[in-house]
């Protein structure tokens, strides 16, 4: 926790949020006269957590920190340990004060720690294309060239 409180609780789970993250990838050979393109897809994970504090005398933040390991409760008295299984670490990508009371320093930490895997090519994406005249309509954000015949 990066508070300095009179109390504080421990952190505390509100969101294990695990997603399957596509981007299109695109590369221009002026020399071949040819634009070359793929999609890539990574496990993207991320975790929101917060912590309930009282007295707040100081605050650091967390963020561009890294992490390996978190231990949270979420709920009944249960406390959990999570350990990132691969050499990928979390990195703190938020770190919120949230000040509820002013006279006695009472609030919420929110922090979220996001992880991505290593980007890779999806089995079938990769195309290869003439280098659009100039005037042709082509919108490379939202379509690849069409493919040379």
């Amino acid at each position: 926790m990066s508070v300095a409180a009179t109390w504080s609780e421990g952190w505390q789970l509100v969101e294990n949020d695990c997603q399957l993250r596509t981007q299109k990838r695109r590369e221009t050979d002026l020399a071949a006269g040819v634009v070359k393109g793929w999609l890539e897809q990574a496990d993207v994970s991320s975790l929101s957590i917060k912590a309930h504090f009282v007295g707040l005398s100081a605050f650091t933040t967390q963020t561009g920190d890294e992490s390996g390991s978190f231990t949270y409760h979420v709920g009944n008295g249960v406390e959990l340990t999570f350990a990132s299984t691969s050499n990928n670490r979390y990195l703190c990508t938020r770190d919120k004060v949230q000040i509820d009371d002013h006279v006695d320093g009472e609030g919420w930490e929110h922090q979220t720690w996001e992880k991505v895997a290593k980007w890779e090519v999806v089995e079938g994406s990769y195309y290869e294309a003439a280098i659009p005249a100039e005037g042709d309509a082509y919108d490379d954000l939202t379509s690849p060239p069409p493919p040379v015949p």
